[in-house]
């Protein structure tokens, strides 16, 4: 089973629009959950993944998305047993229904992470906001900081570590990493960030 993870903090508006999205997407095999960081208890996220009988996992804004990320891989939060995540930020959204089949046709044997976007902005990374890894992977990943804290820390592991990026960490493995885009048309793209599109 693959279980797509969206972690959210303030934007409702994005959560509602992502399960409305996910209510109308092919779930054969896939399992939502929910990690919403935040400062307060907040009951209407909650009650929203009630409502969409999603699984909702609430945390301390501690480490931002990938202190998030790095409390799945160490184990750290009540997640469901997994395989394989597909991680996406709550300003990425599907652009296909068929997205998650999309993402798992690209983890063949061999391959630990298929992403969404590989930028060359700063060093050429994992773009973050929308990923798939299995937990083999995942568990192998090192961090500069533990527990992740800062904006610095998650910026060290996505794209300013001299040697330690979350890329780098995948290629010196001799793990296959797969860019999840099937041609540069923005209608077949499995993801969308709603700030900007990234075509490559």
């Amino acid at each position: 089973m693959t279980h797509l993870v969206i972690v959210v903090y303030n934007r409702y508006d994005n959560l509602k629009h992502w399960l409305e999205c996910w209510s109308q997407c092919d779930q054969t095999d896939a399992q939502l959950v929910v990690i919403h960081n935040t400062d307060k208890e907040d009951w209407q996220y909650q009650h929203l993944c009630e409502v969409y009988n999603v699984t909702y996992i609430q945390r301390p804004n501690v480490g931002y998305d990938i202190g998030a990320f790095q409390d799945v891989c160490r184990g750290r939060l009540n997640f469901p047993d997994w395989q394989r995540l597909l991680w996406v930020t709550d300003d990425t959204f599907p652009m296909s229904k068929t997205f998650i089949k999309e993402f798992n046709d690209q983890m063949e044997p061999g391959t630990g992470v298929a992403c969404m976007c590989v930028s060359n902005h700063v060093k050429r990374h994992i773009r973050t906001t929308g990923f798939m890894i299995d937990r083999t992977t995942a568990e192998r990943l090192t961090f500069c900081a533990d527990p992740v804290t800062t904006k610095e820390d998650c910026y060290q592991f996505e794209h300013r570590s001299r040697r330690d990026t979350f890329l780098e960490q995948v290629v010196h493995r001799e793990l296959l990493r797969k860019q999840c885009l099937l041609t540069t048309k923005i209608l077949v793209m499995p993801f969308m960030e709603s700030k900007k599109m990234v075509v490559m």
